[in-house]
């Protein structure tokens, strides 16, 4: 396959795709307001970032490309046809945070015209990634939105092209609509807390297995106070995960306390104690669940008068045990594993 990509503007980079379902977005949203902590993102409101202001900017973007293909259709040897792919893609780039909102990210539609099967192959993909963040209150009560339009390949048994020039019917679309209201702060007495409710809907679109639309409610709740030489951590995770036409659900049920020791500005210690109940359909946990850490931070002489501070830490969890090099602030999974596994619906 041959390319040739003049470029008018800022040109977009090809738009990227996973296999397998939509996955729950039980991830941050993105970068505008405050992202979506979960728990194996240990939260401390205090380390969050001050907001920096930004004046409101839409750029419009645009590029264009031609391909030559040999197998257009990825068909096996023998029946594969050649052609000729214009691709087509107008955009805009959004970006701004202001003292009570703020709003970034990307509309983009390829739109691709085939000069020899455009009758089965002509098609527009329209790719949205909307976050925006509206504050109340001094600040202490926000409404987060996400909007995301994507393509996302059905199996990864099948046709997977690099880009959107080849057609497939391994290729389908994703929608995914995100509300959540949340309340953050710091006490008088230095408590730093959040409380939040996630809802995420996802809609499947030009895909002929059966429905894989989903809604994801989450209630998250932390609070910390490790400003002090002995301070704590306490994080509460209950989500449900429903699938359109399934009438079980996958929940999570999750509690954790953590004291932690601050031995000097450079090490602090941490023990974990909480209990959990998870269920996946597949497969089911439920009891305690306690561990151990420590994140030290190297200071300015160790690494050679440099102004950059990373974290590392161990964090060891019963049954198992992860390494991790945490970056700056510390942001430390002391009790929980470095991922969670993606729910998926019951077959």
């Amino acid at each position: 396959m041959l390319g040739l990509a003049p470029v008018v503007g800022l040109a977009q980079p090809l738009p990227t795709q996973s296999s397998g379902i939509p996955q729950v977005y039980n991830q941050p949203f993105g970068s505008a307001g405050q992202p979506f902590p979960t728990t194996s993102q240990q939260y401390e409101p205090s380390t969050q970032p001050e907001r920096r202001l930004q004046p409101y900017r839409i750029d419009p973007t645009f590029s264009f490309r031609e391909t030559w293909t040999n197998n257009v259709d990825l068909a096996p040897s023998g029946a594969h046809q050649t052609d000729w792919v214009s691709e087509i893609t107008p955009g805009l780039r959004i970006n701004g945070v202001g003292e009570h909102t703020s709003l970034t990210g990307s509309i983009t539609v390829p739109m691709l015209v085939y000069a020899n099967t455009g009758a089965e192959n002509n098609k527009a993909y329209p790719r949205v990634h909307l976050v925006g963040d509206v504050s109340m209150l001094d600040n202490v009560f926000h409404v987060q939105g996400l909007v995301s339009v994507q393509e996302q390949f059905l199996t990864p048994f099948g046709a997977q092209p690099v880009d959107l020039v080849n057609a497939t019917g391994n290729r389908y679309r994703t929608e995914t609509y995100g509300v959540s209201p949340y309340i953050q702060g710091v006490t008088n007495a230095g408590i730093s807390y959040q409380l939040r409710n996630n809802n995420i809907w996802s809609f499947t679109n030009q895909t002929t297995v059966q429905s894989l639309d989903s809604r994801y409610t989450q209630i998250f709740g932390a609070a910390s106070d490790t400003r002090r030489q002995f301070g704590w951590r306490l994080t509460g995770d209950f989500s449900n995960t429903a699938f359109d036409g399934q009438n079980n659900e996958i929940y999570l049920r999750l509690v954790r306390a953590e004291p932690v020791w601050t031995v000097s500005p450079q090490l602090r210690l941490s023990l974990t104690g909480g209990y959990e109940n998870n269920d996946y359909q597949l497969t089911s946990s439920r009891g305690p669940i306690y561990g151990a850490g420590f994140e030290w931070r190297p200071s300015a002489r160790t690494l050679g008068q440099s102004h950059e501070h990373p974290v590392t830490c161990l964090s060891v969890r019963a049954p198992t045990r992860t390494m991790c090099a945490c970056p700056h602030p510390p942001v430390v999974p002391s009790s929980a594993p470095a991922s969670r596994p993606s729910p998926s619906p019951p077959a």
